[in-house]
């Protein structure tokens, strides 16, 4: 996660693992890239790696 100088966010949804179990499912797609602009409380997806 970054938070740019204007307050915006870039940040990516992880999928975390263990060694036995995955620890918490990702709830946005997580091979991509989301901005979030906390000002007009808009979340967009910006780039897709799948």
């Amino acid at each position: 996660m970054t938070v740019a100088p204007g307050g915006s966010i870039w940040f990516t949804d992880l999928i975390f693992k263990h060694r036995y179990a995955v620890l918490a499912e990702p709830e946005l797609d997580p091979r991509s890239v989301y901005h979030l602009n906390p000002t007009i409380a808009e979340l967009t997806r910006i780039t897709d790696f799948g």
